[in-house]
């Protein structure tokens, strides 16, 4: 792929339980994220925040704009990733190929603005492509170093784009298991987008008026003036008032209370935090990635984790385990960027024998010594 291309992420552990998004305040709840059997098995899945600088780190390098620029409804739609691996040749000659799946449903104000975010691709050549009763468009690239397949299509005024790619050739089976799990979820997707436009564009409910109950009459009673003769009362002096002087009362000073500091609480589950040994590496350095694993504050030895360098021209990875303190380290050579570049790096981190997960990102600098 041409300069820029798609950054990838890593995780560890289960599916993020399936969330429930309302798009806008008529809509309905729709359930967005594709299912777990929509992956390769084995496969580690992420959901990111939808807001669009996240839309634009995955998807904005097929684009001519950004997303904000498309008037992408920011916060609204779903983005989804996974992580499936698979392994060619035996022994010595053994290598893993790491396959990255993403998706993004976008939400915008009407359908011209989705149709103008098709237009706005700028890969190519593009063709079009079918996927679940819908009309879209595709890219396909697949050479000897990297495979990659783009699928655009619009449904109303929500956008999927979605993509698969992974490094060097995958042997036939797997090519058609790849590509099987890709059409399943383009399917998926459409169907999911569709729903996700008609709830936003259903009429709200309305409102049934209760009834109003009407009030019974009662009997009023008429009122019977009756005379009463009128006593004229007899004045009688006042005593006169001795002014006396009545002492205010002193004021008791208020002692000020002393602030309290507050500790903050400790935090809950499992957390993990990373820090760079250095704020910045030059080219061909080795860039040391630290972790700390806690759950409810307490050090978890043995936890697993990885971490992930993602580079404008492709992700190198690093895994560790991390010691009876919690923490762990592991490194990976820096790739050679340009001067200025950030690298983010994601960290996934899990306890043993247990099936949450968390993550954590920091970022380091290219800067040349």
């Amino acid at each position: 792929m041409r300069k820029g291309k798609i950054r990838a992420i890593l995780v560890i552990g289960t599916v993020i339980g399936a969330v429930l998004l309302t798009a806008h305040p008529s809509a309905a709840a729709v359930n967005l994220a594709l299912q777990r059997s929509d992956y390769p098995h084995g496969t580690h899945i992420v959901v990111l925040p939808t807001t669009n600088a996240e839309a634009d780190l995955y998807f904005h390098p097929v684009h001519r704009s950004t997303f904000e620029q498309l008037h992408r409804i920011d916060g609204s739609g779903w983005l989804q990733a996974g992580l499936w691996s698979f392994a060619t040749g035996k022994g010595q000659q053994i290598r893993h190929h790491s396959v990255i799946f993403a998706y993004a449903i976008n939400v915008f104000h009407n359908s011209a603005q989705a149709e103008h975010a098709l237009d706005d691709i700028k890969l190519g050549p593009l063709h079009r492509y079918h996927v679940g009763h819908q009309t879209g468009r595709a890219f396909r690239r697949v050479t000897a170093a990297r495979s990659v397949m783009f699928v655009f299509v619009r449904c109303g005024a929500t956008e999927v784009e979605s993509y698969y790619e992974y490094g060097g050739t995958a042997p036939a089976a797997i090519a058609k298991q790849l590509r099987h799990s890709f059409d399943t979820q383009g399917s998926h997707l459409v169907h999911t987008a569709l729903a996700l436009n008609a709830a936003r564009n259903a009429p709200p409910p309305t409102k049934t008026p209760r009834p109003t109950r009407t009030p019974v009459p009662t009997n009023t009673a008429t009122p019977t003036l009756t005379l009463t003769p009128t006593v004229t009362p007899t004045a009688t002096a006042l005593p006169s008032a001795t002014a006396t002087d009545t002492p205010l009362p002193t004021a008791t000073p208020t002692a000020t209370p002393t602030p309290t500091a507050t500790i903050p609480p400790t935090p809950t589950g499992l957390v993990v935090t990373a820090t760079m040994d250095q704020a910045s590496y030059a080219p061909n350095d080795i860039a040391t990635v630290t972790v700390q694993v806690t759950n409810d504050g307490v050090p978890v030895t043995g936890a697993e984790f990885a971490a992930n360098f993602a580079y404008d021209n492709g992700n190198r990875l690093c895994e560790g385990s991390t010691l009876s303190d919690g923490s762990g380290s592991c490194s990976t050579t820096v790739a050679d960027e340009p001067n200025g570049s950030v690298v983010v790096v994601t960290v996934a981190a899990k306890a043993p024998n247990d099936p949450d997960q968390a993550t954590v990102t920091t970022s380091f600098t290219i800067a040349a010594h």
